[in-house]
Formats: C-alpha cells, structure tokens, sequence
C-alpha cells in the first residue's frame, strides 16, 4: 500500500502529534510506504527520508491559497506519477483537501480527508459573530462538508464531530472513522521521577507545581488561567504555574497580563519547547490544567494536553463542558471536572493539593487507562483495518 500524506504545515516538526506518529511511525512499520507532502518557507531545506515540500506563496494578495492550489498540484501530481500511490490522504484545509481531491479523481485513487477541527467555527469566533465573518463561516463549512461528501474515508478527531455535523446534514453512507488524541508508549522517558526532573530544572522540591501546555491563541483565552493563579497564590504554600507554548509574541501578551494581576513570580510562561523537554516539565508537575472556553469549536475537540498528561501520570482538572474531557476524566478517575468558572477551578486546584497520596493514585490510574484506550498503536491498526477495506471494496491495493 502506497500513500501521498499532504499537510499545510511550515515543517514536519508542526504536523500535529497524532498524525506525525500514526503516518510517520506506526503505519510505515506496518510495511505501508508512505510520502509527505508539505509547505515549505523560501529556503528552507529538509533531509529526511519520504518528506517532499511545494514552495509556500510569497504573494499577500487575497488570492494567495489559489498560488498555493496550484503549488500543490504540481508538486503531488508529479510524486503521484512517480510513486504511483493507491491513497492520497489531506488533513484539515480546504486548499489541500480540495487539490488532493481533484489529484485522486483524476488518477482513480482513493481519497482520505481528514476533518480533525471544525475551522469555521474559530473562523465566526475569530470575527466576534460579525456578519461577514459569520457568512465566511458558512461557506467555509459548506466547501468542507462538499469535501466530506466526495470522501473514500473521512477521518475525524473525535466522534463528536461527526455527531454534531450529522444533526445538520444527511451523511449516511459515508464512510467514517475516529482517531482522537493517543499516546505512543515508547515516547515515555526512562523517568528520573518527579524529584530528579526537579532537580534538572531548578523547581524547589517543596514546591506545589501546575502546568498548562499548548496553544496560546487568543481563542484559548488564557488570561482566564492567570486569573485563576491570582486567587490561588495566597491560598497554596509555595504555588507556582507553568504555561508552556504559543509563539514569543503570545508569551509576552501573558507575562504582561501576569504583571499586570501581580502573579509574575508564580507563572513561568515559556514559548514551545520539543517534545522530551515539555515531558521534563509535565512530570516535573502535580497538576496539569486545562481550561478550554466552552464554545462550540472546543466543545466537541479532542485536547491533547489531557491525553498527555495522564499518559506521564500526571492528574487533570478540566472544565466539565468538554465532551472528551469529560469522558476520560470520569472513566480513568484520574482528575477533576469543574464548570467553566475561576472560582470553580479555584476551589477544585485547592482540593487536589491538600491531598497528595490521592494525586498519586489519580496519576497511575491515568496511565493505565490511556495505555489501554488510547494507544497510537491501536489507532494506527483501526486506521490500516479501514484502509484494507477501503481497497477491498474499491480495488486491490498493493
């Protein structure tokens, strides 16, 4: 089986970190031969193995994702002619899932879209519901919904999604399949345990540590952490939050609002770090936080920072409103859900401190539970199961 994998991202270290472990490990050990095709800056080279690039647009005009239409077209269809792949597979944007999709009807080759967020909802939310925006958001949708019709195999980040597109329109027939947020058990490091970690990155021992990690946008609406850190410092001996993620520019914005509610020397906001580092700093923490705004774009995603925290035995309080936040918290009983609400998360981050030997038990029953429910590995077997049967009933695949 051969697959064309095509991704708007800026470098392979951005695909998102499910898709880069499923396509990028777990399926090529399986035998499946799979190419990358991503955006490139002007410039910017790359030296592995099956990673091609198309040269990202220099033009800021409003008709910029058509040059870069036309980028991946030539840059796909000259792999597909050469590789001869039976699958091409586009994640997410309408620029790469519409030139995969005319790629594989003109070649007669399956293709696989994967509608891993609903974007038109950030796109009306990024608008504050203004018209234009909103309208935006509509079309957008519509041209996705277009794409999920005319789909071999759509693959969504959670089952929520298709459920909440299903309330809307008539997809029965379409063939569907849920990947949601995992965790690859050989990225586990040889801990050093909590104390070692610590040590390595200068956090006192006493010290009572939460972490929040992951996008920083102003959808995310962090300022709501910095004020829960606010009402906690005075109540939590030794308190102190750690915001890891977002670019510079995201960072500053929050280390001025921290100033600003004077809980600068209890938050410790840091700009991404690779993956082994921020595992460093999870393990290093007793809590991890995740407090998403309960719109509609959140409501039904799939966080990562959950997932990853209770893989590496470390508790989580989340806001109630998220549905797989939900789900995972009362089934692996490995966290706290609160409302939506600073006061809320206040009074729950107190409760999980004051007692420790609970914590702990919370934090390896995390583990178990991700370890049994959400292995990339098993992900990865259900995706190849649905590819197989994708072939079988369309044609053979190699």
């Amino acid at each position: 089986m051969k697959i064309l994998y095509i991704d708007k991202v800026d470098s392979y270290e951005c695909i998102r970190i499910a898709e880069q472990n499923i396509f990028g490990k777990q399926l090529p050990e399986k035998g499946v031969n799979i190419d990358i095709l991503i955006r490139r800056n002007v410039n910017h080279k790359y030296d592995l193995q099956h990673i091609y690039t198309w040269t990202k647009s220099k033009s800021r005009k409003r008709l910029y994702f058509l040059l870069d239409f036309l980028s991946i077209i030539r840059k796909a269809n000259y792999l597909i002619r050469k590789e001869k792949h039976d699958i091409i597979i586009a994640r997410k944007n309408l620029t790469t899932g519409y030139a995969a999709w005319f790629l594989s009807r003109v070649y007669k080759k399956k293709y696989v879209y994967l509608l891993s967020f609903p974007t038109w909802e950030t796109i009306k939310a990024r608008g504050e519901n203004r018209m234009s925006w909103c309208l935006l958001s509509k079309i957008y949708r519509s041209l996705a919904i277009l794409l999920v019709r005319h789909s071999d195999l759509v693959v969504t980040k959670t089952s929520y999604i298709w459920e909440s597109l299903g309330k809307e329109y008539d997809l029965n027939g379409i063939n569907y399949l849920s990947l949601p947020m995992g965790f690859d058990e050989s990225m586990r490091p040889e801990s050093l345990g909590k104390s070692g970690y610590r040590d390595e990155l200068d956090i006192p021992e006493i010290s009572n540590v939460m972490i929040y990690f992951g996008s920083m946008e102003k959808e995310r609406n962090l300022e709501f952490l910095i004020d829960i850190v606010s009402q906690l410092r005075n109540r939590i001996d030794n308190f102190r939050c750690f915001m890891i993620g977002g670019t510079s520019e995201q960072c500053d914005a929050l280390k001025r609002h921290a100033s600003h509610k004077g809980v600068s020397r209890e938050t410790h906001i840091i700009s991404w770090l690779d993956r082994p580092t921020l595992y460093k700093y999870l393990i290093a923490s007793d809590i991890c936080i995740s407090p998403l705004p309960p719109v509609p774009a959140f409501v039904i995603s799939s966080p990562t920072k959950v997932v990853e925290s209770l893989a590496l035995g470390v508790p989580v309080i989340a806001n109630l409103e998220i549905h797989e936040q939900k789900e995972i918290i009362e089934e692996s009983r490995s966290g706290k859900l609160v409302p939506y609400d600073t006061e809320a998360f206040m009074h729950g981050i107190a409760t999980m401190f004051q007692d420790q030997n609970e914590l702990r038990a919370m934090g390896k029953r995390g583990m178990e539970y991700i370890d049994r429910n959400r292995s990339y590995r098993n992900m990865a077997n259900s995706l190849h199961q649905a590819l197989v049967n994708l072939g079988n009933k369309h044609g053979h695949l190699a």
